[in-house]
């Protein structure tokens, strides 16, 4: 059902790609489904950007504990530092998650993609072979029924 449902994205874009002499099935699912990565990397910027900030804001807090006063991104307090950091630590979580949904929800169409791909090769295949046997085997006994 997905191969069935996904093949109008791929299948066009591989069949121009397919006359090509190197065609390489890489680029063309790059070229069909690469959008839907960019966008699920630009997701995942959230999380790097709070996981590089949580030791600079886990150093500001212990240097208000020990020293009684910190000032970090223009924050006085020791409550108020350790809620944004609570809260990025939350969007951080939620973008991570929300990340990796994402890009298994890409995956699964190149997935299909890819199985589709593979069937429609394994049947030409073995339609050729099949009628190349078959056809040797129609002349093999043409020719014994005539001697």
């Amino acid at each position: 059902f997905a191969c069935h449902n996904i093949k109008p994205q791929y299948g066009p874009r591989w069949e121009k790609d397919s006359l090509k002499l190197n065609a390489d099935i890489g680029i063309s699912l790059v070229r069909t489904f690469g959008f839907d990565f960019v966008i699920s990397g630009l997701l995942f910027l959230p999380y790097i950007t709070v996981t590089i900030l949580q030791p600079y804001f886990v150093s500001s807090l212990l240097e208000y504990v020990t020293v009684g006063h910190s000032r970090f991104l223009g924050i006085h307090s020791g409550i108020g530092q350790s809620l944004t950091l609570g809260a990025l630590s939350m969007v951080s979580v939620f973008a991570v998650s929300f990340s990796f949904y994402f890009t298994s929800m890409c995956a699964l169409p190149i997935r299909s993609a890819l199985i589709s791909l593979i069937f429609e090769k394994s049947l030409r295949l073995s339609g050729s072979s099949r009628s190349v046997f078959t056809m040797g085997k129609l002349l093999y006994c043409a020719c014994w029924y005539r001697c």
